[in-house]
């Protein structure tokens, strides 16, 4: 994952896209190891459908989005062998939504990969927003808070030709 500088056309608005500062961030994430057979297995899965834009829909805030991103992208790169992003968008305010949308488009266009990491698509208009706008998405539920009701819901809402699949979360362990 790069760490592009905001000054960087057209992920401006995809860097500015992190509302959170950055310790308050760091202290948020959780480190996910990238040798983990399960999450290498989940990379593996998001390969069954061409993307260049993949969104991370948690099924709660509970759910820290950015880390899954950060490490399916890390993984995505020792597969592949190329450049894939993780860009934080969980906290995109409606007046920059379009912009980010175009910023995660103009990669796509150029053959880039980029994983996106958003906020519960129900709190949220540019989650939901930039869920439909991607090209593949997945669905992180976590196990004994996650009902099927809000599962179908969030499916219902994004377009369930949209997503390659969803996979639980069992507390503490993401």
């Amino acid at each position: 994952m790069s760490n592009n500088s905001p000054a960087d056309e057209p992920e401006n608005a995809a860097n500015e896209a992190k509302a959170a500062p950055a310790n308050e961030a760091k202290a948020a994430e959780r480190a996910i190891p990238v040798d983990d057979v399960d999450w290498q297995k989940l990379w593996i899965a998001t390969q069954r459908k061409p993307w260049r834009s993949l969104a991370i829909i948690p099924s709660s805030a509970a759910i820290e989005t950015l880390s899954i991103a950060k490490t399916l992208a890390a993984i995505g790169q020792r597969h592949l062998g190329r450049q894939i992003d993780a860009i934080d968008a969980r906290s995109v305010p409606l007046s920059r939504i379009e912009e980010t949308k175009n910023a995660v488009a103009a990669r796509s266009r150029r053959n880039e990969f980029v994983i996106v990491a958003l906020g519960p698509v129900a709190d949220s208009a540019a989650s939901l927003a930039l869920a439909t706008s991607a090209d593949a998405a997945l669905l992180a539920v976590l196990l004994g808070h996650t009902s099927m009701d809000v599962a179908e819901k969030i499916i219902e809402d994004v377009g369930a030709d949209r997503f390659l699949g969803s996979f639980v979360l069992h507390r503490g362990r993401f």
